[in-house]
């Protein structure tokens, strides 16, 4: 079980599948040090050390990568979670995979939460490939 930390910027595709995920995530200003102490209020997967950073949605994330399977990175923080008091939200349904032109097939996957005014977002497009990179957006929940 690794993780590795990479910047939030190099995420434009994983970026765009989070603005659907995090639309309900309202913050001016981008990371407030409210929710850059959300975002590290659980631990993370892997063990990842993850720099809370504006991004760029007008909230506050942070991306890591791993190789594991996504159901196992969803799980741990649907438990590290819901053991810090977040509230998960009911699961909105995932579109199916859909072949890209290589052949690969492209999913996503995510899982949302919330505490207070706050909400946590974690989500990932799955390209079929070894390794995953997640995003997870933290900020104040309209």
């Amino acid at each position: 079980m690794t993780a590795t930390a990479c910047p939030l910027m190099r995420m434009a595709l994983i970026g765009l599948l989070a603005v659907s995920a995090s639309a309900c995530l309202v913050s001016i200003g981008g990371c407030s040090s409210a929710e850059a102490s959300a975002l590290n209020e659980v631990e993370h997967y892997g063990g990842a050390e993850l720099v809370p950073e504006d991004d760029g949605l007008g909230s506050c994330g942070a991306t890591f990568s791993t190789r594991d399977d996504p159901d196992l990175v969803i799980e741990h923080y649907r438990s590290k979670l819901q053991s810090a008091g977040w509230t998960i939200d009911p699961p909105q349904p995932s579109p199916p995979p859909v072949p890209s032109e290589d052949g690969v097939d492209v999913g996503s996957i995510s899982l949302s939460a919330h505490k207070g005014t706050m909400g946590y977002v974690v989500s990932a497009e799955t390209f079929g490939a070894t390794e995953t990179t997640f995003v997870i957006h933290v900020g104040e929940a309209n």
